[in-house]
């Protein structure tokens, strides 16, 4: 092989991805080492949903992280499609919350002023009677006692998002080697090569993007970074007659309306090792509970099941900057289930690390170190 580059980097989801794209950016040497395809796996099977405003630690640690990534995202939108022709679906999202008792519209009254508390950045929500949701949605179940609708939410198709953001690093002079590393090359303490299938990728610096799997690429250089894998399915539906135009959600389950037709279902959570094995057990529950909000779903047909892998830490934040005791490691990995959210502020924040030594990210909670004692 004998290549050289200035920034390896592991992994060629979408957290990689969005390194290579704005290290390259900047005119930054790149290679992404990846050991099947681009986004191949849960960077290309997630929902996509982009919400900021929910989720572990959110309102919380990681709302103004989440707020940021939400941003860049909108950012992004034109300027990557057009850079690359690749159209994402990038979109500015309706959601309908739905509950059946009084105890549910307590939840969705408090749930409102989390949105509205964001209205700056264009989020709006409304209370909404059993009449008011099923003249947006009727195709919602009738038992349903009321709502809550919220504008703002966006959503990608996270495959081509992934796609989008390699194809602009490759435009902008980024390599790609498909091969399992199996080994790194060491002077000291930095890394100097990457072993890949038996010959080797000398390098500058070192990017561990490899999501679910770090713990195996860390291992080669001695250390334990504590990312573990949380299974998720989703399932693709059909309906047999029209389309639901609302991303829909009772709490349970959570039913997003695709810009092709299909309405996707997710999505589950187990912790399966590294199975990646579609269940009939898992099928089963996500369609009762879609079926539960819209009861034509339960006729709908199997378009496609998924299953993928989330990076999970101890604390379910994110793992950023340098590797302990490595000067030109640098960790970017364990979003959890908001990788596709938090994937742009990630890039960058890894890109300024490598080129500028800091970032205007602040990542100051997410790393390594927190996990040493």
């Amino acid at each position: 092989m004998n290549q050289t580059t200035d920034v390896a980097i592991i992994g060629g989801g979408v957290t990689g991805c969005a390194a290579a794209y704005y290290l390259s950016e900047i005119g930054a040497s790149c290679t992404i080492v990846e050991s099947t395809d681009i986004a191949s796996y849960a960077s290309g099977y997630a929902a996509g949903g982009l919400n900021p405003l929910e989720g572990y630690e959110i309102p919380g640690l990681l709302s103004e992280f989440a707020m940021k990534a939400y941003l860049m995202h909108l950012d992004l939108w034109d300027r990557l499609q057009s850079a690359t022709g690749i159209n994402y679906h990038g979109r500015v999202l309706d959601l309908i919350k739905v509950c059946y008792d009084d105890t549910g519209l307590v939840a969705l009254e408090k749930n409102k002023d989390i949105f509205q508390r964001a209205s700056a950045h264009g989020f709006e929500a409304d209370l909404l009677s059993t009449a008011d949701v099923l003249r947006l949605e009727p195709k919602v179940s009738e038992t349903v006692v009321g709502g809550l609708h919220i504008h703002g939410n966006a959503g990608v198709d996270s495959y081509q998002f992934t796609r989008a953001l390699y194809q602009a690093a490759t435009q902008n002079g980024s390599k790609t080697i498909i091969g399992n590393v199996d080994g790194f090359v060491v002077d000291g303490d930095q890394v100097t090569g990457i072993n890949i299938n038996g010959d080797v990728l000398t390098c500058n610096t070192v990017v561990v993007a490899t999501g679910p799997w770090t713990r195996a690429t860390a291992d080669y250089i001695g250390l334990v970074v504590p990312v573990n894998p949380l299974k998720g399915e989703i399932l693709r539906l059909r309906l047999k007659h029209g389309v639901i135009n609302y991303d829909l959600t009772d709490g349970d389950g959570s039913i997003y309306a695709k810009p092709d037709g299909l309405a996707w279902v997710g999505s589950t959570e187990e912790w399966q090792g590294f199975d990646l094995e579609v269940s009939d057990d898992a099928r089963h529950k996500l369609w009762s509970s879609a079926s539960k909000i819209v009861p034509e779903l339960s006729e709908a047909d199997v378009v496609l099941q998924t299953a993928c892998l989330r990076p999970v830490t101890p604390d379910w934040l994110p793992i950023l900057g340098l590797a302990t005791g490595w000067r030109n490691v640098f960790l970017n990995t364990g979003a959890g289930k908001k990788g596709i959210l938090f994937g742009p502020a990630m890039g960058q924040a890894t890109a300024d690390l490598i080129v500028n030594g800091k970032s205007n990210i602040d990542i100051s909670m997410f790393l390594m170190d927190r996990f040493q004692a």
